[in-house]
């Protein structure tokens, strides 16, 4: 636990001798465990209000604990700590001067506060990073190559962080801008770029500096007109119209893979994946010969292929490398056929690259677009290829039948299946019983099913409601309803195991071989239309209730707001649905049977409402669910929530393996 450390004085502290602890070193350095670095902090702490504190060790008190509250799940009072650090290091020292640095808000103060630091002591190495930055944000480029060699002379870099900047710049196209997130794919690369000459064609900016300092923002990029707010927390529309005022300057535009954050907030089909870079772009850019370029003559590879360190410098790099995983599993899979001696090599660095970050074989499968490398189902599985094939939907079929041919915008779906309902707990205790059968319980502890209190949810409203309306579809652990509360790799688990009892039927008909995944974002938008264009839902009207006021989902009726004119409340060109409750809401309070409400034009039930589904990105849920609102009912709209979730479920697409 943290100390408090402010009304305390050091003379009255009384505690035995204490080793000094290792340095402290920033996350460019190394990675470590969460508990190292809550031993850095207790180790630090226990000797700057020792009877031998120095001012160093008041200064890597007062860093540690900021790792050990970001790391190491500790709970330091970080301002508590910097105010008592200021009082007890001496006047016009470094330690001051730094601190003074890290506690002030004006822009100005921690400047001039930064650059006395350095001053008074220029061969510490700890204020270099953040000189960097200041050099990079007011376009002193002398500077800035002067204090990132330097700090490579006192402190090298880890090759393996200098060789994925490397690649990193390598991944950017001629003359591009590069956005950053962080000191790991930042000043590397500046060091790269001013003292080795890499790649000076490219702009390198740290968001940070883009998003709190105009001045850098009229230095570098005169005509944007825009910037995001300084919270840290924006949405998707900021971040678009960042993008797209970054375009308008006439450059390519790249996001570092690093920035998760801000790449998960822009429109996939504008993200294209050149190796550790993400291209943004309004018009298609040909990116599997720009990934098998990369790959084949401008990465340096050699460290990637035949990693030999250890320690935290190499747990840092192998963390660093999982970013290689999509861009080699895209090149594998574009490639394979055409040139299966490179597919080869992609395969066998991915492969190394996985295994150091702790990816076991089936983990590794999903990167190589393969079936499960283990036997999954048994020769009995409990369900049939004529079972599967009727629960699953032809998504064209109405198409041919109403004459509809907008669908050859979609021609990568013209072959796709997908079920017809989501996957139910029944379905699901097939999977597991088979599973138990055969004694597989490292993949039964990860297929389990969490248990939740579904009612309670629901909040101080359930308070009032009878159990017998609350329950009157049953639990949502009856075999009818939606399996929920599983992770993303449990339905993946299950698709697998679906797979190999579908292909291993021997009864089954003659044809090529099938394959059972979880759906694209895309796809599952383009099934839940059911071939209206425009729908903003899946029966195809606006609206949420039909023209008797019952609704045509499950969905959380408590956060429905009737419109204001409400002789135009809900008009739908469906049937009515079937209520359990005498005013006609949505029929259950719950998860509801899967096959409840009228399917859409493709036959597909609960495409909105009821489990929200999953998506192949974890996390990545769409349809809306029973315990939301009408918002997250619209097609398209996407959730990210924290799996295993009590309101998400799964429903797999099935398609043909050439």
């Amino acid at each position: 636990m943290a100390t408090e450390v402010g009304d305390r004085r050091p003379t009255e502290i009384k505690l035995a001798q204490v080793e000094t602890p290792a340095p402290y070193l920033s996350l460019l350095y190394g990675r470590h465990e969460a508990a190292f670095y809550a031993e850095q902090a207790a180790a630090w702490e226990a000797l700057a209000l020792g009877s031998c504190s120095t001012d160093e060790a008041w200064l890597n008190y007062y860093r540690a604990a900021v790792y050990a509250n970001r790391l190491g799940r500790g709970s330091y009072d970080l301002a508590e700590i910097l105010t008592t650090a200021q009082r007890m290091v001496s006047t016009d020292s470094f330690e001051d001067h730094f601190l003074r640095y890290r506690s002030s808000q004006d822009q100005v103060v921690r400047r001039k506060a930064l650059l006395r630091a350095h001053a008074v002591a220029p061969e510490r190495p700890e204020a270099y990073l953040e000189l960097a930055n200041v050099y990079q944000m007011t376009g002193q480029a002398e500077k800035l190559a002067q204090i990132l060699t330097r700090l490579h002379e006192l402190q090298p870099l880890p090759q393996g962080v200098l060789d994925y900047n490397y690649n990193q710049l390598q991944s950017v196209a001629e003359n591009g801008i590069l956005l950053t997130g962080g000191e790991v794919d930042s000043h590397p690369s500046w060091l790269l770029q001013t003292h080795y000459g890499i790649r000076p064609d490219v702009e390198v900016v740290n968001v940070i500096h883009l998003v709190y300092s105009s001045t850098y923002r009229e230095r570098v990029f005169p005509d944007l007109k825009i910037a995001l707010p300084s919270g840290g927390n924006h949405n998707d529309e900021e971040v678009t119209a960042l993008m797209e005022s970054l375009l308008a300057d006439g450059r390519p535009v790249h996001l570092a893979a690093t920035h998760l954050k801000m790449i998960n907030r822009l429109p996939k089909e504008r993200l294209y994946n050149q190796g550790l870079a993400f291209r943004y772009a309004v018009e298609p850019v040909e990116n599997l010969a720009i990934l098998a370029e990369n790959f084949r003559r401008r990465f340096r590879l050699e460290q990637l292929r035949q990693p030999l360190g250890a320690g935290g410098a190499q747990r840092l790099a192998d963390e660093l490398n999982l970013n290689y995983l999509p861009a080699l599993s895209e090149l594998y899979e574009g490639i394979r056929s055409t040139d299966p001696e490179l597919a080869e090599e992609v395969a066998a660095t991915l492969r190394v690259v996985g295994k150091r970050a702790g990816l076991d074989e089936n983990q590794l499968a999903i990167f190589l677009h393969e079936v499960a490398t283990e036997q999954l189902a048994s020769a009995t599985p409990g369900v049939t290829a004529k079972q599967i094939d009727r629960a699953y939907r032809q998504l064209l079929q109405t198409y041919r039948e109403t004459k509809y041919r907008k669908h050859r915008r979609h021609p990568e779906f013209t072959r796709l299946r997908m079920g017809a309902t989501e996957v139910s707990n029944a379905d699901y205790q097939l999977f597991l019983e088979d599973l138990l059968r055969q004694r597989k319980f490292a993949h039964l502890d990860t297929a389990a099913v969490q248990s939740a209190d579904y009612v309670a949810l629901l909040g101080a409203a359930a308070d009032s409601i009878p159990p017998a309306e609350l329950l009157a579809l049953g639990l949502p652990t009856a075999p009818d309803h939606p399996v929920t509360n599983i992770s993303n790799r449990a339905a993946q688990l299950y698709a697998e195991w679906l797979t190999q009892a579908y292909n291993n039927d021997p009864k089954r008909r003659e044809g090529p071989a099938v394959r059972f995944r979880l759906p694209t974002r895309a796809e599952h938008e383009y099934a839940a239309r059911g071939g209206r264009e425009h729908a903003p839902y899946p029966w195809g009207g606006p609206y949420l209730r039909n023209s008797k006021g019952c609704f045509l989902a499950n969905l959380n009726v408590l956060e429905y707001t009737p419109p204001a004119n409400p002789d135009y409340e809900g008009v739908s060109s469906g049937e009515p649905v079937s209520a359990s409750k005498e005013d006609c809401a949505d029929g259950s309070w719950l998860t509801t049977p899967i096959d409840s409400y009228f399917p859409n034009d493709y036959g597909l039930y609960n495409m909105s409402g009821n489990a929200a589904e999953m998506t192949a990105v974890d996390g990545e849920t769409v349809g809306g669910s029973w315990l939301d609102g009408p918002e997250p009912l619209q097609i398209g709209r996407m959730v990210k929530r924290s799996l295993p979730s009590p309101v998400v479920g799964f429903r797999l697409v099935m398609e043909t393996v050439e």
